[in-house]
């Protein structure tokens, strides 16, 4: 029982300071009409309850900007609330209250029974400070003589609405005075989405139904914070600007206007929003991947991804080498495009040279938060480096074959051939080194013997090689002796 009285007393004091302070903000949900289903809803009557509060002074959340509301965070289910789309009305929209209810409607003979049920809840704390339900028929309001008894379902739902809201607490009884009208032209909130600490700056221009002498106070107001709006240009154009808070989330700003007289009204401008977390980016690249890197020839693919999916202002992407200079770039707004190319290529046009450099992606979202992401990218376009030595062993002769390059071999074929084009051996494999055995070598009479050697790597690239004497090509290596350029030209015939 003594906490039950604290509780009633906490609840007192609440309404006794909001009663000193300012009318507040409510929000009135669409109201569920039982009678027509899962879908059913009556936004007349939603609209009624709408003008109902507003004459007790509270200042109303406009229609569309809860319908929005209910739009953005997928509430489809109307008569009821839960804690957390609570206080989430709080935070976009900055309601103080949010009303909801169901109504039902039954016929029976020529006029229907109607039922009615309300609820106010606290934003703050999420908890019901109010509730009334009623029901009304015709029957219930005969006249003497039929005189002023109601002829229509509107009619009967005006006598509910009076009777249900009947109980309203006093103390959420404002102004009883007709309010001072006035009309919002245009709202910028610049900018919309921000990061910590950084400047806002709000414009509102207000078409104002006063003079001069009774002018209000202006005032904006974001979570608890008021800042006060300075008159620029005239003409009813107000502004003002305050540093944003520290801790993410959605800021819904309200405009005040205090008129000397007490009155005070309060109407919703938008919502800005803080936000600190850098865009979490990703990329793909499409190629061989060799030692933990990609390598390439012709072209790189590189697939961007959002990690998890916002808006975007711009991006901006880059090839990097390993000093640390740009060789080249491009940039964007928006969202990132679905995939980027390179081609090995520099800004000029010029074919970069072979080696490692670094794919990096940049974004920045709304708030101009940067995100990051890199990789390393191998670029090799040059033909494998091949080596080739002979060993002679009585009349057989070994041929050995090699890759002095980094990048792995996927394919190797040799041919030796006769002048007449005979074929004498045939060799081929998928690794090097690789050795060759040629039976009686030594015994050929066919005059030259033609050498042609093929490699290719796993990258494309490939190179071809013709020696053009290989009894000569063996005897020089044998003897250990480099070959002269001249001599070189006439042993090597080479095509990539």
């Amino acid at each position: 029982m003594l906490m039950k009285l604290v509780i009633i007393h906490t609840f007192s004091f609440f309404l006794l300071f909001v009663s000193m302070a300012s009318a507040l903000t409510v929000a009135v949900f669409p109201v569920e009409d039982i009678s027509e289903g899962l879908n059913g809803v009556d936004l007349e009557l939603t609209e009624l309850l709408n003008v109902d509060l507003e004459k007790k002074g509270l200042d109303i959340i406009a229609s569309q900007e809860v319908i929005s509301f209910m739009a953005r965070n997928r509430i489809r289910r109307l008569g009821v609330l839960d804690t957390l789309n609570i206080f989430r009305v709080r935070d976009e929209l900055g309601a103080d209250l949010v009303l909801y209810g169901s109504v039902y409607s039954k016929k029976i003979s020529e006029f229907p029974v109607l039922g009615l049920n309300l609820s106010l809840v606290r934003t703050d704390d999420a908890r019901i400070i109010w509730s009334n339900s009623g029901g009304l028929s015709r029957d219930d309001v005969q006249h003497f003589l039929g005189i002023g008894e109601p002829n229509s379902k509107s009619e009967l739902m005006v006598l509910l609405r009076e009777n249900v809201l009947n109980t309203w607490p006093k103390e959420l009884e404002f102004v009883e005075k007709q309010q001072i009208a006035f009309d919002i032209e245009n709202v910028k909130l610049d900018p919309k989405y921000i990061r910590p600490g950084d400047e806002v700056r709000c414009f509102v221009k207000v078409r104002p139904f006063w003079s001069s002498q009774e002018a209000p106070h202006v005032y904006f107001k974001v979570r608890g914070r008021v800042f006060l709006a300075q008159e620029s240009k005239g003409q009813g154009l107000f502004e003002a600007s305050w540093t944003g808070s520290d801790r993410d989330g959605a800021y819904p700003v309200t405009l005040i206007l205090n008129w000397p007289s007490g009155v005070k009204k309060i109407a919703f401008l938008g919502t800005y929003f803080i936000d600190s977390t850098p865009p979490q980016v990703s990329m793909n690249l499409k190629g061989t991947r060799l030692q933990g890197t990609v390598a390439f020839r012709d072209q790189v693919l590189i697939i961007p991804h959002m990690l998890e999916r916002e808006p975007l202002s711009k991006w901006k992407i880059s090839v990097v080498d390993d000093s640390g200079e740009e060789l080249m770039t491009d940039k964007g707004e928006g969202n990132l495009p679905q995939r980027f190319v390179w081609k090995g290529q520099r800004a000029s046009g010029r074919q970069a040279s072979e080696g490692v450099y670094q794919i990096v992606l940049k974004a920045w979202d709304r708030a101009q938060n940067m995100g990051i992401a890199s990789q390393h990218v191998l670029f090799a376009k040059n033909p494998p480096n091949m080596v080739l030595e002979t060993e002679n062993s009585g009349n057989d002769m070994t041929v050995n074959l090699m890759n002095s390059g980094n990048i792995p071999i996927a394919f190797w074929r040799m041919e030796m051939r006769s002048d007449s084009g005979d074929l004498i051996k045939v060799a081929d494999g998928a690794d090097l080194p690789a050795k060759v055995e040629v039976a009686n070598f030594q015994q050929q009479e066919t005059g030259k013997v033609r050498c042609t050697i093929v490699i290719k790597d796993v990258l494309g690239n490939q190179v071809k090689k013709e020696i053009n004497d290989l009894q000569l090509f063996a005897l020089k290596n044998e003897k250990g002796k480099p070959l002269t350029d001249e001599l070189n030209n006439k042993l090597w015939i080479e095509e990539f």
